[in-house]
């Protein structure tokens, strides 16, 4: 593994730390209604023995509610290497708007841009509109689903393309207690134009614990699924991570 690798992510890590213990000394200050909050996440994993490994992961997480009106935008970098080798290297940015129609019904516009180097994806780009419904809406509990068009733009193995395609959604989030929330979600992107066409899938599960107002840890597996990879790569993509989070 390249020593000024593991040195760069370490201190990355080390730094986000650092910002949040100085951060948790300072006073809260309290939030005006409608202002946007913020989140940043670290995690690092190290591994040492047969196989070195190192995988770093970092998100910093932008949101904004209003009465009616719910904007989110993420972006999240993942690299990694195992005996020297590049085994992660992966880029996603999201970003979603929800407008209420009533207490059940929403629409929604979703986007998402995706780079992984390992599964040779220079970029995939899902764009469009959706329709959602609240069948869960409660204090504790939330269960939602999600249907709509989507487009999809993808370069792949140096290769380009395009297609139509429905995008199918459900998320749902509780607290569990006082100071932990589980939140699980799953998308479902088949394409529209061919009969067995491309299918993606994207599923994560979540598990937050509080540890004071801004700090909490995270425990989050999630899946990936292209029902056609690029040539000698795997459909399937499954990590596991753990995260210090802090809000402000």
């Amino acid at each position: 593994m390249s020593r000024s690798v593991r040195f760069l992510q370490l201190l990355i890590f080390a730094l986000c730390v650092a910002l949040s213990t100085d951060a948790m000394g300072a006073p809260k200050a309290k939030k005006k209604k409608g202002a946007w909050t913020r989140k940043i996440e670290a995690g690092v994993n190290l591994t040492e023995g047969n196989k070195d490994s190192i995988q770093t992961r970092a998100q910093i997480e932008v949101k904004n509610k209003r009465e009616k009106n719910e904007t989110v935008l993420k972006l999240r970098g993942e690299i990694g290497e195992t005996d020297s080798e590049r085994t992660r290297e992966r880029v996603r940015a999201e970003a979603s708007h929800l407008r209420e129609l009533n207490f059940r019904s929403y629409l929604s516009l979703n986007g998402e841009f995706l780079y992984d180097g390992i599964a040779e994806l220079d970029y995939r780009v899902v764009l469009g509109p959706a329709y959602g419904y609240f069948l869960i809406r409660e204090t504790a509990q939330e269960l939602r689903a999600e249907i709509g068009p989507a487009g999809v733009w993808e370069k792949k193995a140096g290769e380009r393309d395009a297609y139509p395609a429905l995008r199918l959604a459900e998320y749902y989030e509780c607290k569990l207690t006082a100071v932990s929330q589980l939140k699980q979600g799953i998308e479902w992107v088949p394409e529209l134009q061919e009969e067995d066409g491309r299918v993606l899938v994207k599923a994560f599960l979540e598990l937050k614990m509080d540890l004071d107002e801004q700090v909490s840890v995270k425990l989050r597996l999630e899946s990936d699924h292209d029902s056609r990879p690029a040539e000698g790569k795997d459909k399937q993509d499954t990590s596991f991570g753990v995260t210090l989070a802090y809000s402000f």
